[in-house]
């Protein structure tokens, strides 16, 4: 009897001979087991006061730095205090002069020296004019009385003699207070050009202190990131004793220089306002 078995289709990818299945070598892969993958820490902007924080958002605004700008806005707004502005360009050097001329004692009292010196003028030209009635009175007695002739006209001209005298110091006390009034606007003019010195230099010299004491500032926010680094470091155990308290006295003397040139920036602005507001001799 011949069986007839049912064909069966195999697929082209699959080798038929079982023994060349068997004998082929299997190819696996090494892996290597529990491999970590290190990541790397991209250290944030250290924020010093003078360079932005590093972020990844551009637009992103630090809270730190903002609070910062806030309390260095105020504290300058203390130290600008009435003053009409507090900087060196041309157009603040201009107002700060103009209200400290106006505010000027010194010029106050010079003004009122000048003042009574042209009253004094004005009463002298008074007296002045006066006299000339004075010239005239004789001869109002010698057309009123026909005797006595020799009398009068000798008191005549012992009046218009004296008369004379008179005049002659008139002319000189006008004079010498005419030199005076001349003399008092000379000091006037100087007073004022010593004023906007003072203006100047002073503001000039608070811009300088300003920019030092804003790079102390910046100094120091970054030797205190740099301690707070170092201080870790320390309390794992890394480094000696003696090379961190060197470190934080280092960190130390930098905050006193700060206050220090804080302290400056506070003395001009003390002085501006002395010049601009009051008076500075």
């Amino acid at each position: 009897m011949i069986l007839c078995l049912p064909s069966i289709a195999i697929a082209n990818d699959v080798d038929p001979d079982p023994l060349k299945l068997i004998t082929q070598p299997i190819t696996v892969n090494p892996t290597t087991p529990n491999k970590v993958t290190p990541r790397t820490i991209k250290p944030s902007g250290i924020n010093d006061g003078a360079n932005p924080t590093t972020t990844s958002d551009p637009n992103a605004i630090d809270p730190v730095e903002l609070s910062q700008k806030a309390d260095k806005d105020a504290e300058f707004d203390l130290l600008k205090g009435e003053l009409p502005c507090l900087d060196s360009s041309s157009s603040c050097i201009s107002l700060s002069t103009d209200k400290a001329i106006s505010n000027s004692t010194t010029l106050k009292n010079l003004d009122q020296q000048i003042a009574q010196n042209q009253t004094n003028v004005k009463a002298i030209a008074e007296s002045a004019k006066g006299n000339i009635f004075t010239q005239i009175q004789p001869f109002v007695s010698f057309l009123s009385a026909p005797i006595g002739l020799g009398s009068i006209v000798g008191s005549v001209f012992d009046n218009l003699a004296g008369n004379a005298r008179t005049d002659q110091t008139i002319a000189q006390n006008n004079a010498t207070l005419q030199i005076r009034i001349a003399e008092i606007e000379r000091s006037k003019l100087d007073a004022k050009a010593r004023i906007e010195d003072s203006v100047i230099s002073s503001l000039i010299q608070f811009d300088t202190l300003k920019v030092e004491a804003d790079i102390s500032v910046a100094i120091a926010n970054r030797e205190s990131s740099r301690f707070k680094l170092i201080e870790i470091g320390y309390r794992l155990g890394e480094g000696d004793t003696n090379s961190f308290i060197s470190l934080q006295n280092g960190l130390d003397r930098t905050r006193l220089g700060v206050t220090e040139s804080k302290a400056a920036m506070r003395s001009q602005a003390a002085k501006i306002k002395r010049i601009v507001l009051g008076d500075e001799a």
